[in-house]
Formats: structure tokens, C-alpha cells, sequence
């Protein structure tokens, strides 16, 4: 089983622009997902399990790669190119949850 393309890469040193890219690729691939073909056959189907593991590190990836976009700031082990300093703005708690229709959203806890 392979997804269209080739796996997503989410730069280290992050800019808005190296992340908007790698957020377009894992779209692409996570709406081929219902297109791929999964073996029928075996009672353990080892292509049922490769087709989950797809989408639960396209899920992961396109975690970190909306956090880090989100986030205009660079602190810690978070490197933004076009954000080089640490905003004390930025010191707060946020959350990114999945929504019932799949897609991944971004917030502040209060």
C-alpha cells in the first residue's frame, strides 16, 4: 500500500511558507486515503493494519505541522525562520483536537 506522493516533510528550521507546503502534501495524502486499495483476504490482514499506521502518522504529522505554523514564536526545540525571538505572548496553553469530521483544530485554554 502507498499513498500518491511522497511523505510529507516538515521542515526543522520552520518558516510559513516550508509549512503551508508540508500541510498541502499531507491533505493530499490523507483525502487519497479512502482511495487505497486494502488487500481482501487472510484473517489477519496485514495491509488493514499498514492502512491505519498511514493514517494516524499523516494525522500526527499534520498535528505538529498546524501547531508549529500556528505558533509565531520560536522557543525551545521550536525554530521559526521568520519568528526567530520568544514572545512572553506565546507562554499560555493551547490545544489542537480532532473535530468529528476528521479535521484538525487549533485553540487557547482559558
Amino acid at each position: 500500500m502507498q499513498a500518491a506522493g511522497r511523505a510529507p516533510r516538515v521542515p526543522s528550521d520552520r518558516g510559513a511558507a516550508g509549512l503551508g507546503q508540508a500541510l498541502a502534501q499531507i491533505a493530499a495524502m490523507r483525502n487519497s486515503l479512502p482511495r487505497l486499495a486494502v488487500m481482501p483476504g487472510a484473517a489477519w490482514n496485514p495491509t488493514v493494519a499498514d492502512w491505519f499506521e498511514l493514517r494516524a502518522g499523516l494525522i500526527a504529522a499534520e498535528a505538529v505541522a498546524r501547531a508549529a505554523l500556528r505558533r509565531e514564536e520560536s522557543r525551545g526545540a521550536h525554530q521559526r525562520e521568520d519568528f526567530p525571538a520568544t514572545d512572553p505572548l506565546w507562554r499560555r496553553r493551547q490545544y489542537l483536537r480532532m473535530t468529528s469530521d476528521g479535521a484538525l483544530a487549533a485553540g487557547d485554554e482559558e
